[in-house]
C-alpha cells in the first residue's frame, strides 16, 4: 500500500512526519507500507503523487492556519486536490486546523490555553460509531501538542470529538478523517519537546510546579494509545 505523506513540518529540526508515523508503525510486521514525502514547503503536490497513492496523511505543523506564510497557496492547492480525488485522507493537528480554515470555519488561538501530553476525549455520536475511534469515549488516552483550536467547522462536517481544552477534537470532511489530537507521534517526541520547552510551558499553566511537571512526563506514554486510530486507517 502506498501513503502519499503532505509534510508541513517547515521548521529547521530535523523533524520530519513520515520518521514519526514509522517510529509508530515499528512493530507492524508483515504489513509493509511504502511511504513518500511530499514537502509542500520545498515543492508543489503533484497531481501524480496523488494519483498514485492509495492513502494521504497530512501533517501537524508548527505554524498558524490563520497567519500568513510563503507557501499557503501552495498548500491550499494540494488541500483541493486531495478532496477532488477522494483518496482516504488523514489530516493531523495543524493538518486539521489548515483544512477547516480553508473551507470555511475557524481557527483561533485558543483561550483555554494550550494543550499537551496525554489527554482524554469525548465522542458525539457520530464519534462512537466512527470505525477508527471506537472505545475512545473517555477510556483512553491521546496525544496532544497545539495552541490553536478550531473554532467552528465548515459546512458538511461531521464533529466526531471534543474535550473542556478544545471543543473541536476531530471530525470527519467527505473523504477526510482530522484529528485536532497527535495518533502520529512517538511519546519520546514529546518527551524531547516537554524539555525543550519546560519554562515556556510552566509560563502557559500546562503544569504549576515540579511535581505537575513530572506528573505530565509520567503520564506522556498513556497518550500511546491512540497509535491505535493511525493503525485503523492505514488498515481500513
Amino acid at each position: 500500500m502506498k501513503i502519499l505523506i503532505l509534510d508541513i513540518i517547515d521548521f529547521s529540526h530535523r523533524v520530519y512526519a513520515q520518521k514519526n508515523i514509522e517510529t509508530v508503525l515499528s512493530h507492524r510486521v508483515g504489513k509493509p507500507f511504502q511511504f513518500v514525502s511530499n514537502r509542500l514547503h520545498e515543492e508543489d503536490l503533484k497531481e501524480k503523487n496523488i494519483h498514485e497513492a492509495d492513502k494521504i496523511i497530512i501533517s501537524g505543523s508548527t505554524r498558524s492556519a490563520y497567519e500568513d506564510f510563503s507557501w499557503k497557496p501552495q498548500l491550499s492547492k494540494a488541500i483541493d486536490l486531495v478532496i477532488q480525488s477522494n483518496k482516504p485522507t488523514f489530516a493531523i493537528c495543524f493538518g486539521a486546523q489548515y483544512l477547516a480554515h480553508h473551507l470555511g470555519g475557524k481557527v483561533i488561538l485558543n483561550p483555554n490555553g494550550a494543550e499537551f501530553g496525554s489527554v482524554k476525549i469525548n465522542l458525539t455520536y457520530h464519534g462512537q460509531i466512527h470505525p477508527f475511534l471506537e472505545g475512545f469515549h473517555q477510556e483512553k488516552h491521546v496525544h496532544a501538542s497545539h495552541s490553536d483550536r478550531i473554532e467552528n467547522l465548515p459546512s458538511e462536517a461531521k464533529l466526531l470529538a471534543f474535550n473542556e481544552n478544545s471543543h473541536i477534537q476531530a471530525f470527519q470532511f467527505r473523504n477526510i478523517f482530522a484529528s485536532q489530537f497527535h495518533p502520529d507521534l512517538p511519546s519520546q517526541n514529546l518527551h524531547n519537546l516537554l524539555e525543550m520547552r519546560k519554562e515556556r510551558y510552566r509560563e502557559k499553566g500546562i503544569y504549576t510546579n515540579d511535581q505537575g511537571l513530572l506528573d505530565l512526563k509520567n503520564n506522556l506514554q498513556k497518550g500511546e494509545e491512540s497509535h491505535i486510530i493511525l493503525e485503523r486507517f492505514l488498515d481500513s
